[in-house]
């Protein structure tokens, strides 16, 4: 059987179990639990409406008092495989696009464990490892952590196709470049930029332990070097305009150790990659909740870890053939775990001081995505070592009695209220295994072809029955029909004649596990969709002022952390029609005043009317500039709550005029990157928007360019004389010409790479 066949036939098996085991998908149904409810549609959404109505969608007014989208890196406006979403039925779109890149990387995995000298079982049973393992399971809710990390394996494939041609003339030289650079660009246009750096290194790991002469190893780095320049120039929209907004938010700088080490691997749960959930689920209480998930690193992003029972005995077997590269692997492999420890080691910390670019990464888990990628390599070895040796040696079955014998001493030495929780895990792990060394016993009994089917369909359904609990599968419309309290906003702004779309804060401490029981996480999600979980009332026509992303203002967070205790005057400052707060007493009936009682849309909720809260645009007499150091505090004063004083930036001239309003304003058009408005002032005025201030935004006064000045530490004001006055504001993404232009360089160059290495082969 040629090469291409047999690549085909692992490229069968993978579609063809991992869309069995992700049946939900094909029969429409939508994965609504966490990030792709509250994240991912909301974002899809916004674009596709946006493209609609036919506007740009690099500026959100719907989130915060308005976002950079461009910021906001995982967005991924220029990634062409999201254009899927804007032209099929929304949500569904979302989970084919999540299924599609996870069969993409699955066979990633494959084509790699080919490289390792994989047959299409063994290289099956690799891809299995990846699609249906516990951490690409766990990734369906973490964003668009799927999509990256499905490149993974297609950077250490391009840096093997650039190996292969290091050496030879140019033209195959630069098609090795322009290989290579392909998947690295497609990763960063994704937007997760540190899993695109953890997949060029261990790119560079693998070709090395591959076992490469010194002179073409540094060759291949040097080549990968240009390949990431490349990739930088194709994928420049999606970095450039994040990197120019970036220095205004909070990923500013690297974080601190406590929040980049949140979600760090307990090292108790490394039990979990043979026996799934054997300390607990994430979101349910179990006796080792309090040490493997305290409260300073809360609940954990990945829900499974699992790699298999049966996969790790089948890498068990792997480290024997090759002895030299089942070594490194199995190196490489214990040390990025031991970067997933994260806070638990001192290892991580050592490790982000030296490698600075990974300084700024949170969640150490993800370093477990090497560690999936490794542990699939050494299963296809594993495979493929039972399916040549004629008489498989019975020192084969020494590793896995040894992992038997380790998963029963585990269980046996637990502290007593744990075995209850370990035991059926720890059964089933240790049944795998043994049905694994019951496989390399029938070797001698059948043949190489049924051994490989066994092979295939053991760690299948060891994989997908793991696999089916983590799944958080729905009808569509469980984020698409409004839920009670979203209908109750929409109701009451008809009702007050609101002409803008209703402003809303909701109260995270809603989202408390304490207080109300959750069975499953089909109940937290609904519970989270049933109070306006964050980002999601946009879709609903509601926009969000404390939505979640990257490219919210840190000043937003800092002033609604200072009026949290009394949230009134920060409400009506940020112009927020409508509050849902967080009430662990519901039976108290709250006195009327600025916030009115609307009603409780579930348990410990309740939702308020904000009463007079500020215009969108309003024009004060009096403007003075604001200390330097001044407490957030000094803008809940009363007169600038009411919108009788504006405070400016630090630098700005003061406006001497009477604590008033200067005259009146109305917005006559409010798109997403085009505000107007109309103003008779009585008086010099400084006209104040309330939307989200950002050096994107320029301004004209009746058609002539007027500086742009930061208000109340957040907002846009325009300065304006006396008289009938018309304030044009529009918005141009800092930086996206050049980012585009770079673009279509980069491109061209490694089409034409391309081109002539075809052309041209030797």
């Amino acid at each position: 059987m040629t090469e291409r066949p047999r690549r085909w036939r692992a490229t069968l098996w993978l579609v063809t179990l991992i869309g069995a085991a992700y049946y939900p998908v094909l029969a429409g149904q939508y994965f609504f639990f966490r990030d792709p409810s509250r994240s991912i549609y909301p974002g899809f959404w916004f674009v596709r409406e946006s493209l609609r109505n036919g506007e740009s969608p690099t500026w959100n007014p719907r989130i915060g008092l308005g976002i950079p989208q461009l910021v906001e890196s995982v967005s991924g406006l220029f990634y062409p495989p999201y254009a899927l979403a804007y032209l099929l039925p929304l949500p569904q779109a979302a989970t084919w696009i999540w299924l599609l890149h996870l069969i993409v990387g699955a066979i990633g995995a494959a084509r790699l464990a080919a490289r390792f000298d994989a047959g299409p079982s063994a290289a099956a049973v690799a891809g299995l490892a990846f699609g249906l393992s516990g951490i690409a399971t766990s990734l369906w809710s973490l964003g668009a952590m799927l999509p990256a990390a499905s490149y993974i394996p297609w950077v250490a494939l391009g840096a093997f196709s650039l190996s292969d041609r290091i050496e030879d003339r140019w033209p195959r030289r630069l098609g090795g470049i322009a290989r290579g650079a392909a998947p690295i660009a497609l990763s960063l246009l994704v937007g997760e930029v540190f899993v695109t750096f953890i997949a060029c290194g261990l790119a560079l790991a693998l070709v090395a332990i591959r076992g490469l002469p010194r002179a073409r190893l540094l060759r291949t780095i040097a080549g990968q070097a240009v390949a990431g320049a490349l990739a930088l120039m194709v994928a420049a929209p999606a970095w450039l305009p994040a990197a120019a907004g970036v220095g205004r938010s909070e990923r500013s700088a690297p974080p601190s150790a406590i929040v980049a080490e949140t979600w760090s691997m307990h090292p108790l749960s490394t039990l979990d990659l043979a026996a799934p959930a054997a300390l607990g689920e994430p979101y349910r209480s179990s006796p080792a909740t309090p040490l493997v998930m305290d409260a300073r690193q809360g609940t954990r992003g990945l829900q499974s870890y699992y790699l298999g029972a049966s996969v790790l005995a089948l890498a068990l077997l792997g480290l024997g053939r090759e002895r030299r590269q089942g070594i490194l692997l199995t190196a490489l492999a214990l040390a990025t775990l031991l970067l997933a420890y994260g806070r638990f080691t001192p290892v991580h910390g050592l490790f982000r001081s030296l490698v600075r670019p990974l300084a700024y990464m949170r969640y150490p888990e993800k370093y477990l995505l090497v560690v999936m990628i490794v542990v699939c390599i050494l299963a296809a070895r594993g495979v493929q070592r039972l399916l040549d040796d004629e008489r498989p040696s019975p020192r084969l079955m020494l590793p896995l009695g040894a992992l038997a014998i380790a998963l029963g001493t585990t269980a046996l030495a637990a502290p007593a209220a744990w075995r209850a929780m370990l035991i059926p895990p720890v059964l089933r792990a240790g049944a795998l295994v043994l049905l694994v060394i019951g496989v390399l016993l029938a070797r001698r009994r059948i043949g190489p072809g049924a051994i490989g089917v066994c092979v295939v369909v053991l760690v299948a359904v060891d994989l997908a029955t793991a696999a089916w609990p983590a799944f958080a599968f729905g009808p569509a419309d469980l984020v698409t029909e409004p839920p009670a309290a979203a209908h109750h906003l929409s109701k009451d702004a008809r009702a007050r004649g609101l002409t803008s779309r209703p402003r809303f804060v909701r109260d995270d401490r809603i989202d408390r596990l304490d207080d109300v029981p959750i069975r499953a996480l089909e109940d937290f999600e609904q519970r989270a969709m049933g109070t306006l979980a964050p980002n999601t009332p946009i879709t609903f026509g509601i926009d969000m002022v404390s939505g979640t992303s990257v490219a919210l203002s840190p000043q937003l967070a800092a002033l609604m952390k200072a009026g949290g205790d009394d949230p009134a005057a920060m409400l009506r400052l940020l112009g927020v029609d409508y509050y849902l707060q967080y009430t662990p007493r519901p039976e108290v009936i709250p006195p009327k005043g600025a916030l009115e009682w609307l009603g409780d849309p579930l348990p410990r909720s309740r939702i308020f009317r904000v009463t007079q809260p500020l215009p969108r645009v309003y024009a004060v007499a009096h403007a003075e500039p604001m200390p330097a150091r001044a407490s957030w505090s000094a803008l809940l004063a009363p007169a600038v709550v009411e919108g009788r004083r504006v405070l400016l930036g630090p630098r700005a001239a003061p406006l001497a005029g009477p604590d008033e309003r200067a005259g009146s304003c109305a917005l006559v058009r409010h798109g997403n990157t085009t505000v107007e408005a109309e103003c008779t002032l009585q008086s010099p005025a400084v006209v104040v928007f309330v939307e989200q201030y950002d050096p994107g935004w320029t301004a004209r006064l009746d058609g002539a360019p007027v500086p742009i000045e930061a208000a109340n530490g957040i907002m846009r004001a325009v300065r304006c004389p006396p008289g009938q006055h018309r304030i044009a504001l529009a918005y141009h993404a800092p930086h996206l010409g050049t980012a585009l232009v770079m673009a279509v360089a980069g491109a061209l160059l490694m089409l034409g790479a391309l081109v002539v290495e075809r052309r041209r082969p030797v």
